[in-house]
Order: C-alpha cells, then structure tokens, then sequence
C-alpha cells in the first residue's frame, strides 16, 4: 500500500468520527484545509508538509555518489505563499555511463516511488520534482559556465578544441533547455608567470569565441591575456599571482571574485588540466579548500574535470594534488584522456549531460526561515533501484520577508 494510499485512509477514518479529537487536553482539528496555505491541501502542486511527515527518507550511512552542489530561489506561490526552488544537476551511476533520468518527490508519482526527500531544519517539507530530462521544466534553466584552462606549454590542443568546437558545444547545452553565459580563466603559463595569466568575463558564446581567437593566438596562447585590462587583469596582478606552476584553485578563486554571475543562475566549472594541482604549501589554493562549506559555501557551484595527464597514484596535500578531487567533493565528474585530447569532444562530456537532467526540487510554506539566517536543508536522493543513494545538508539563507 503506498505512502498516500495510508495517508488518505487515515484522514478519512479519522474524520468518520468526528470533526476533531482530544490529544492530551488539546483539541485538534481534523477536516483538511484545503486553502493553499492549508496543512493537507497541495500548494501549486507541492504535497503538504503533514503528508511529508509520513514518508522517512531511506538512511544514507554510506552514498554511493556524492550529492552536487544546488542553487536555489524562493518564489511567490498562490496568495502569496513562499516556495522555493532548489536546482540540482543530474546523478550518474557509480562506475557506470548511465544516467538517472526521472525523480518523484513526496508520495511518488503513479507506479514510481518516490525519490527525493527533503528536510530543512529537521522538519519534513513535501517537495514536487520537477525533471528537465522529459521536458517537465518549460522555463530554460540559467547557467553561468567557467572554462578554467591550464595554460603550459603543453596544452595546447585544449585551447584549439575549445575554440573549434565552443559553438557546437554551446548549441547542444542550449538545445538541453539551458540558458547560459560562457567565461574563462587561464593559468599556470610558464616558469616565470604565477598564478593567473588570462581572463574573459561571463558573456555570451561569439563573445568568448572571438576572445579565444583574438589575431595571433592559438593553442595556449588562445586563453592568455586579459578581455577587460582594467578589471580583470589588475584583479589577478594584485591578488592572484600566487602559486608557481599549476594551480586551478587560484583560477577558480580568480573567477569567483572577478566574475558577475546570475542572481539565482547555477554555477558551473569546467576545470582542464593536465597536471596536478600545486598550491605551493598555501592551503588556501589546496583543493581541500572546495572540501567543506565553511569554505566553498552552498551555491558557488559544481567543478567538472577534463584531465589529460600522466596518472597520478599519491596526493600529496598543500603540494602535488589531485585535481579531480575538485569534481569530487562538488559532485562533478571527471574524464581522463591523453595530452592529444583525441577521444574527447565538448559535447559529450558528462558536464552537458548533467545540465540535461537538471531537476527543479519545489517546496512550499518557507516563510518562517526567511529571516536572513542560514538553515539546514538535507535532500536525500534515491534511485527507484536504490544503487543510487545519496544526500547532503546545504546551508541555505532564503532571503528576507
């Protein structure tokens, strides 16, 4: 018997004998409210809070896949009742090419149990799913997207891929309902270059295509130089000339000060490298600095990683590291090739298969926590066949009343 099948049984039993009951001296009504800020009565579709209550997330000791990041948004449901919005992008299957393609929220949906839970400060909310897998969200999903490239000598083929292939790239993103800006930083170009060496702010994708192929440039050469001297060079001369050698955390850092992202648009990282991640014994460009919230709070977004270098097999933290380890503590992916790049094309790295299957989690009645502080919200992901299971608390502010 489902969850709702329960539900719906007791409320009716219950009202069968009378239109309230005595709890310990306490009077508690029991016809639903079905005004939209009613306890029981969906709100635009989102299954109540009381009926959340009856349906205990799966207990996650172990995920079999970490959880990405999430943007969120709250917005204004009917008579005024505040819902928000949490943007995920899609999970894949541990050592798998498969995808997750469809998530329910409270109660589930038809034949299909329910796959997301949500909590925010330890209280059940019931939550709808909304996939842009099977064209359920209408809308196109704001994506601000940062190339991070690593810009020594011998990697070239990466800055001709990226602009060969940038507009193939983004017509693909585009056509998966995504709304995105294109930027980029490079990095780690030589000996005697620190840090940061080139830079285009967010724009649109002939913007960035025409600064890869300003006159003169290819390969590396492509992703060095500043579009905006007055900004983003001075910016990275003062603050990010730090790490000798390659280091995709101060290019990160770089973008994420330098860059204007979206209000409430997801943010995506796409970091390319053939080396790993030298810090210099400055823990604040250690990959370790993306590992908590504390440090790379809920919302900055998601690292994805293109490696074309020799395999690693020992990290050695604050020094030589893992870059991939950037994807893994934000719930990217990683895809390992050789220096050429000769099996990779843009469009089929899994970055634009996880914006494909973006899923919009909606939950209602947020009024209370919007008082400017952060709350914990936990979401708990499972598969139908359970080999994905999955969750992670986010620390969210909602905004003000």
């Amino acid at each position: 018997m489902t969850i709702k099948k329960i539900y719906t049984l007791w409320a009716v039993a219950a009202l069968a004998l009378g239109s309230c009951v005595s709890d310990h001296g306490q009077t508690i009504p029991l016809e639903p409210d079905s005004t939209p800020g009613g306890d029981i009565a969906p709100i635009d579709g989102i299954p109540s809070d009381a009926l959340a209550g009856f349906t205990n997330p799966p207990s996650v000791s172990k995920p079999t896949v970490p959880m990405p990041d999430v943007a969120w948004r709250v917005v204004d449901g009917p008579m005024g009742v505040k819902i928000a919005e949490f943007v995920m992008p899609g999970l894949r299957y541990p050592s798998s090419e498969e995808w997750m393609n469809y998530l329910t929220g409270t109660g589930g949906e038809a034949a299909v149990k329910q796959g997301v839970w949500v909590s925010v400060d330890g209280d059940a909310k019931g939550c709808k799913v909304v996939n842009n897998y099977n064209g359920e969200v209408t809308k196109p999903i704001d994506v601000d997207m940062v190339l991070l490239v690593n810009n020594s000598n011998n990697m070239g083929e990466a800055g001709d891929k990226f602009y060969f292939g940038l507009e193939d790239f983004a017509t693909k993103i585009a056509g998966n309902n995504i709304a995105a800006r294109y930027g980029c930083v490079g990095y780690g170009g030589g000996e005697s270059v620190k840090g940061v060496d080139g830079a285009c702010s967010l724009t649109d994708v002939a913007s960035l295509k025409a600064y890869l192929g300003r006159e003169g440039t290819s390969g590396v050469t492509r992703t060095k130089g500043f579009a905006d001297v007055d900004e983003l060079e001075h910016l990275a001369q003062a603050r990010f000339q730090n790490c000798v050698g390659e280091c995709g955390v101060e290019s990160l850092k770089d973008a994420d000060e330098a860059f204007t992202f979206r209000t409430n648009a997801y943010r995506m990282y796409l970091n390319v490298t053939d080396e790993p991640n030298q810090p210099g014994g400055d823990a604040q460009w250690s990959v370790e600095a993306v590992k908590s919230q504390e440090k790379w709070p809920a919302g900055s977004g998601t690292i994805h990683t293109l490696y074309s270098g020799y395999k690693m097999t020992e990290n050695e933290t604050n020094s030589f590291e893992f870059p991939w380890l950037l994807s893994d503590y934000t719930g990217g992916f990683t895809t390992y090739t050789d220096s050429k790049l000769t099996d990779v094309t843009l469009q089929t790295l899994p970055v634009v298969e996880s914006m494909r299957r973006f899923v919009v989690i909606r939950i209602a009645k947020v009024e209370k926590y919007m008082d400017g502080k952060a709350h914990d919200v936990k979401i708990t992901v499972q598969s139908l066949d359970e080999k994905i299971k999955t969750e992670k608390t986010y620390k969210v502010v909602f905004g003000s009343l």
